[in-house]
């Protein structure tokens, strides 16, 4: 009994393994064909799909912070994929709108990862997802993982990236290098 749980152990550390290095392989496919990191196509992807936005409800539907999608929306204005665009008469609400540009790079980027498993999952019964999400709750307990944010996992690592780029871009405007598009 004792081996069948071992071996049951494992499969289920494999099967994870599977889904975290599936993640880091999206990332870096995405990265290669847009330049751009998962939580900026995501926020792209959005933009394409259901036309201008405010950076809230970006938030929302992209499962980041407001401010985080501040700074994704700045690097994609500075590669020209998005403009802001002020609303109406209340000057405080800014809305995010792809340029022609930007649906461009959506068009030849690969679908979002959450894009495929809500796809995946839209085919199986309700009594199977409760149970998945049962047990993945489970298995998030089991690491002591509940009270962490349900942000893209790697969300952390694109940040850093993303510091790591502005500053290497502000270096660059610094010593007048020009910075490439």
């Amino acid at each position: 009994m004792n081996h069948l749980n071992s071996n049951v152990d494992f499969e289920i550390i494999t099967q994870l393994r599977k889904l975290i290095r599936a993640v880091a392989l999206f990332s870096q496919e995405v990265k290669s064909k847009s330049g751009l990191n998962a939580s900026q196509l995501a926020c792209l992807t959005e933009l394409a799909d259901r036309g201008e936005l405010s950076f809230r409800e970006l938030s929302k539907l992209i499962h980041v912070s407001p401010s985080s999608v501040t700074k994704i929306i700045d690097v994609l204005e500075r590669k020209f994929f998005v403009h802001r665009k002020r609303e109406g008469n209340d000057r405080r609400v800014i809305k995010a709108v792809i340029t022609p540009k930007g649906k461009q790079v959506v068009e030849g980027s690969p679908k979002s990862m959450q894009k495929k498993m809500l796809q995946g999952l839209s085919s199986l019964s309700d009594g199977i997802k409760q149970q998945i999400k049962a047990d993945l709750e489970q298995l998030v307990m089991l690491i002591d993982a509940q009270d962490l944010s349900s942000a893209p996992v790697l969300d952390a690592a694109e940040r850093l990236n993303e510091e790591l780029s502005s500053s290497d871009e502000n270096m660059r405007v610094k010593k007048n290098i020009p910075v490439n598009e």
